[in-house]
């Protein structure tokens, strides 16, 4: 990932609150249902009912793809020594350290 942040790194900043937008609001992952067209004419059906495998941010929030959320690498890696994760090689191998 871009930043020598690992996919667990990320997965963890954003459990432990160090991901925030360009306003410092901490970034909650909130799980919504994806659909994917399994035909052509489910596509269709999908594009008149305005249902859609891209979502849209809800409430004006940027997207997670835009670069505009921070991760906050430091708190992260003290956290990570404070509080260790079970199974993860290391709070430096999380954020792209030796």
């Amino acid at each position: 990932l871009r930043g020598g942040l690992s996919l667990a790194g990320l997965a963890w900043a954003v459990e432990r609150g160090f991901v925030r937008d360009a306003r410092g609001e901490v970034y909650v992952h909130q799980p919504t249902t994806l659909l994917c067209a399994v035909s052509p004419r489910m596509a269709r059906a999908m594009r008149r009912t305005g249902s859609s495998s891209r979502s849209s941010s809800k409430g004006g929030r940027p997207s997670v793809g835009t670069g505009a959320w921070v991760v906050d690498v430091e708190g992260l890696k003290a956290s990570l020594v404070a509080d260790p994760v079970p199974g993860l090689a290391s709070p430096t191998a999380a954020v792209g350290g030796a």
